[in-house]
């Protein structure tokens, strides 16, 4: 079975509450996220973990020529989302594949991040669909929802 791709955050060495932050495109994720960073809070930002791990030299990127072949690295050697994108939706397989290797990743980063905050809690952001998704019970202690308007909590 291949590793979850939600951060657990059971013993993240920095004691941080952590607020999930997710919406759509366009939504004001990123609106949203900055008035916390002007107050001093650690924003960790699963969309640009991502984008880090497929630049040139990227983590991601030997195991992504490796699965997918060179069609999907760019000439600069960077992530071509627009080829990876078109695979992902062709085939489930693919799609499984895609996120086996890059959720692992960004997940031990996520981990890694928020164990370094130092601030009273931390903004974990990240797409709606399983991105951050329901974060295991220690850490996680609400979520804002900008695509919905709305913020909801859940139990400590």
């Amino acid at each position: 079975m291949a590793e979850s791709s939600v951060p657990s955050f059971e013993s993240a060495a920095s004691g941080a509450f952590i607020v999930g932050l997710t919406g759509g495109i366009g939504s004001g994720k990123s609106t949203v996220a900055d008035l916390f960073t002007t107050h001093g809070i650690v924003l960790v930002d699963t969309d640009l973990i991502a984008h880090e791990l497929t630049v040139p030299g990227g983590a991601a990127m030997p195991a992504i020529e490796q699965t997918f072949g060179n069609g999907v690295i760019a000439a600069d050697g960077r992530l071509d989302r627009a080829a990876m994108r078109a695979l992902v939706f062709e085939t489930a397989r693919c799609a499984s594949g895609f996120r086996g290797i890059l959720h692992p990743l960004i997940r031990r980063e996520s981990e890694r991040q928020v164990a370094a905050a130092t601030s009273a809690y931390v903004i974990l952001a990240g797409p709606p669909a399983g991105g951050i998704g329901p974060l295991a019970p220690g850490g996680f202690t609400g979520c804002w929802s900008s695509t919905a308007c709305r913020i909801s909590r859940s139990a400590v």
